[in-house]
This record gives C-alpha cells, sequence and structure tokens, in this order.
C-alpha cells in the first residue's frame, strides 16, 4: 500500500496548535531562504512562558529533506547547547504531546 502523502503545512499546523495550547511563544519564517544571511533557519522559534525551554524547530512531511543549510543551522544550533527538533509525520504526535505537556512541567 503506498504511503500517504502529509504535506509539510500539516505538519506545521500540528505543531503550532501544540506549542498554543502549551503556552509557548513562538515565531514562524515561512521562507529562510528570503531572509538576509545564511539560508537554513528552522521553521519556528519557541520559547516556554514558564520554564524557559528554548526549542528550534523543523517541519517536513512525507517527502521533506533536509538542506545543507538546514542542516548547518541544526548542527551549529545543537553545539551552541540549543534544543532543535525535526518533526516529520511520523513523529510529528509524540513531539507535539511534549510541547503541550511542557506547561506542566516546573522551572
Amino acid at each position: 500500500m503506498p504511503k500517504l502523502h502529509v504535506p509539510e503545512s500539516a505538519v506545521q499546523h500540528q505543531i503550532t496548535d501544540a506549542l498554543a495550547v502549551g503556552q509557548w511563544v513562538w515565531a514562524h519564517h515561512p521562507d529562510s531562504r528570503r531572509l538576509e544571511g545564511d539560508p537554513g533557519l528552522p521553521d519556528l522559534i519557541a520559547v516556554h512562558r514558564t520554564t524557559g525551554r528554548l526549542v528550534f524547530v523543523e517541519c517536513k512531511g512525507t517527502r521533506g529533506r533536509l538542506s545543507k543549510g538546514q542542516k548547518e543551522w541544526l548542527g551549529l544550533l545543537k553545539t551552541a547547547g540549543v534544543e532543535t527538533l525535526v518533526v516529520t509525520p511520523e513523529t510529528v504526535d509524540v513531539v507535539a504531546r511534549d510541547l503541550v505537556q511542557e506547561r506542566r512541567r516546573k522551572r
């Protein structure tokens, strides 16, 4: 049976819904190729309102692959000690649940 195609926008929508419910402050950069500087900035940047947890999130659909610039950004952010998430249709439910549950964690 062929795999159902899930677009990146559906994955991102599920994550931004989870961020809202989980009480995060977040921003989306629609196309990092159009920003000044180096391309590949992750799709979402989020900070939790009470715990201060900072995450950079790259969303990918079924057919999505990380670009060279995205790999570089994610690697450098990890080296700097920043939490990064690459969310796919296979992982979106688990990641969304974790983001929602952040509101229950203590500082």
